[in-house]
């Protein structure tokens, strides 16, 4: 499972990337650690010149956070991982990247079902 979200790492890439320039403040909640390292690790290196400044949540390592460049408040939420969000939290926009395997896909249309009963505003599209 782990090594289907690792194949989807240079999408979330991107997609913090927008985020970021579009001046969110974004976390990213990661499959596993060694996915969270990776992240952690090109988020810093992949392009030197636009480095994204972010932090590990000292209170759990697989979520990274990043501040936002706009010092704006609104806030995204990037799941590259199989767990599932909690609805309670507040956040204005919320990416869920979903590897094309059966059991996760599952899983993210009860979400997205779940979603759209709490009166969220859910788009979905295909990738690749």
């Amino acid at each position: 499972k782990a090594s289907s979200f690792v194949e989807n790492t240079a999408l979330c890439l991107k997609l913090i990337n927008k985020a970021y320039q579009h001046g969110y403040k974004i976390e990213i909640i990661a499959e596993d650690q060694t996915l969270a390292d990776q992240l952690d690790q090109r988020l810093w290196s992949d392009v030197p010149s636009s480095f994204i400044p972010h932090n590990i949540d000292p209170t759990n390592p697989l979520r990274l956070q990043v501040r936002s460049a706009r010092n704006d408040q609104t806030t995204m939420l990037i799941n590259f991982s199989s767990k599932e969000i909690e609805t309670s939290l507040v956040y204005n926009r919320i990416l869920q990247i979903v590897p094309n395997i059966a059991t996760l896909l599952t899983q993210a249309r009860t979400q997205y079902r779940q979603f759209k009963q709490q009166q969220y505003h859910v788009n979905s599209h295909n990738i690749g």
